[in-house]
């Protein structure tokens, strides 16, 4: 019979549940990060959260040319595949595509 209460209890409170993407209203209304967002608002302007997506096409990876052409070198590959209108290009190895987003972040 408890089982029960509790159940019917439960079962009427998930149509009280509301659910929220905006982080700042997980925090109390005198924190110190809602003050410092406010701040930041006022004197900078409204604060929007971004995302980049940096995409390398499959040409400029050098693991996948590596891969389609076998043994040849990457760099060789790309350059005698090159036509003379399109700019010459170098593929780049994973840690070089690493090295690039963590410029690009900073």
């Amino acid at each position: 019979m408890v089982s029960l209460l509790v159940f019917v209890v439960s079962f009427a409170g998930l149509f009280r549940i509301q659910t929220s993407v905006q982080l700042l209203k997980l925090f109390d209304g005198q924190s110190r990060i809602i003050a410092d967002y406010a701040y930041l608002e006022e004197n900078f302007g409204k604060l929007v959260p971004m995302e980049l997506v940096l995409r390398v096409p499959p040409e400029m990876q050098a693991e996948r040319i590596s891969q389609a052409l076998g043994d040849v070198d990457a760099t060789d590959a790309l350059a005698a595949s090159a036509s003379d209108t399109r700019p010459e290009m170098h593929p780049l190895k994973m840690l070089q595509r690493a090295e690039a987003v963590a410029k690009i972040d900073t």
